[in-house]
């Protein structure tokens, strides 16, 4: 058994945006303690070869256990997460599958968001095709279940906190409504659930967009 209280979570100082932030929402619904390091991407230039003599991977985001132990990289520190927290799957391996690929999937999107704070000039690219193309992906998976609300049913697992942060991120919570009524039932009870409804509150409301516009164009691509 590994114990993440008090460990550290590294990243970069961009606020929720980027990919440490579904690792902060996984670890606050579990209620472990951890001190959140973040630096500029100047400062990981000193700070990365002095992490590498302990982590030979130097991946971001990582976290670091009060022993020594690291664990990095989104998805497979979500997975480490799951086990040892109560978020893995207890199904069996249909069960661990359908959700590894539910967790990748949402990692593509994420990548697809993350290129546009060096590639903007694909914006039009990414509204209008990789943003419909993904949410139609999740809101089958999210129907798989009917029971609902999580991707597993009622059974919550690491692959939601990272769905819901993309969500979140690319600033769609509001724009579910009738067109994706399988990823608003699971949007609106992760809210509720009383750790995560008290750290979404907060969370600054008028976060920068990495986009050069905002993304009105969200709204006619799911219509």
């Amino acid at each position: 058994m590994i114990s993440f209280e008090n460990s550290t979570l590294y990243y970069y100082t961009v606020g929720t945006r980027g990919r440490a932030e579904a690792i902060r929402f996984l670890l606050r619904d579990a209620g472990v303690n951890y001190q959140d390091f973040q630096f500029s991407f100047d400062e990981w230039n000193d700070l990365k070869p002095k992490l590498m003599k302990k982590f030979p991977m130097a991946v971001l985001p990582c976290i670091e256990t009060q022993d020594g132990q690291f664990f990095g990289s989104t998805v497979p520190l979500l997975r480490i997460l799951g086990k040892e927290l109560g978020y893995y799957p207890t199904g069996g391996v249909q069960d661990d599958h359908f959700i590894e690929n539910t967790a990748d999937l949402a990692s593509d999107w994420v990548s697809d968001y993350c290129k546009m704070f060096y590639c903007p000039n694909q914006l039009d690219f990414h509204l209008n095709m990789e943003i419909p193309l993904h949410l139609s992906r999740l809101e089958r998976i999210y129907g798989a279940y009917p029971s609902g609300p999580y991707a597993l049913g009622n059974e919550i697992t690491y692959a939601d906190f990272l769905v819901y942060h993309i969500l979140y991120q690319e600033k769609f919570l509001d724009k579910l409504h009738e067109s994706n009524p399988n990823l608003e039932k699971f949007a609106r009870a992760f809210e509720e659930r009383p750790k995560m409804k008290a750290y979404l509150a907060t969370l600054p409301k008028n976060e920068p967009e990495i986009y050069p516009t905002p993304p009105k164009e969200l709204q006619k691509t799911t219509s």
